[in-house]
Formats: C-alpha cells, sequence, structure tokens
C-alpha cells in the first residue's frame, strides 16, 4: 500500500518546484519574450531539475544539505532571499543557455541538422520551433492549389 505524502513533504516539493519554475520563465521570457511553452509534465520535471542547480550554490553557502527537512526549516527571510537572487541568477544563465543554442542550430550547416534530426528520429529537414497549428497552416498554405 502506498502511503500519502505528507502536508511537509508536498509543502517542500512545493517550495523546491517553485525556484526552477520562476527562473526558466524569467530565461524564456528574456529570449522570446512569453512563459515557457512545454507541457505541464516537462514543466515540473524541467523545474525540479533546475531547482536543484538553483538551490545546490545556496545551501552549499549555507553549510546545510539539501533534503526535505532543510528546505521547510531552513527558510528564513536572509535565506529566502539568497534564493529569490539565485533564482534571478539562474534565471538570466537559463535565458543565455537557452539563446546560445538557439543560435547554435541557426549556424549549423543544414546537412548537420539533417544528420541530428535523423539521429533523433526526427524525418524532417529542419527544426520547427513554432506551434503545430502555426506549422499546420503553413503546410496548408504552401500546398494550396
Amino acid at each position: 500500500m502506498t502511503d500519502f505524502p505528507t502536508t511537509a513533504e508536498v509543502f517542500a516539493f512545493a517550495v523546491f518546484f517553485v525556484p526552477g519554475y520562476l527562473s526558466l520563465n524569467i530565461g524564456s521570457r528574456l529570449v522570446k519574450g512569453k512563459n515557457l511553452d512545454l507541457p505541464w509534465v516537462e514543466k515540473v520535471v524541467l523545474s525540479y531539475v533546475w531547482s536543484l542547480l538553483v538551490f545546490l550554490p545556496v545551501f552549499f553557502a549555507l553549510g546545510l544539505p539539501l533534503n526535505a527537512v532543510n528546505v521547510n526549516t531552513a527558510l528564513t527571510t536572509p535565506d529566502a532571499l539568497l534564493i529569490l537572487g539565485s533564482v534571478v541568477v539562474f534565471g538570466f544563465v537559463s535565458g543565455l543557455v537557452y539563446y546560445l543554442f538557439l543560435r547554435w542550430i541557426d549556424i549549423l550547416p543544414p546537412a548537420w541538422v539533417k544528420n541530428i534530426g535523423a539521429r533523433m528520429g526526427l524525418s524532417a529537414e529542419e527544426f520547427y520551433f513554432d506551434s503545430t497549428a502555426i506549422r499546420f497552416l503553413k503546410i496548408i498554405w504552401d500546398r494550396r492549389t
């Protein structure tokens, strides 16, 4: 039988999830001018992993191990402000990484893009960064008679 999480564990997950989510949205706003365009499951997983990157330097600087108990108990005002500063810094870092990745994809020769796509299982000759609806409308427009 599975145990339900305690209130403290749910609170620790929420507190641990939010900094990564905010940081990734800062980066997405800087590069694309809108919030992160991912399905919710991917947002949660990516935010949780990015929060690890946000919390590790803060807890290392404070000399605390990173666990659910410390996330709940060590949140005093100075620590929360340090985490907030780390969120903003890592938001700019995520924006820079995202921008450099997009520029790297643009710089690559088309043959390399095709090979990368084939290795990833994509059959298209170019990458599409638009939504599926916009891509569908473009295909209809291109194939009109």
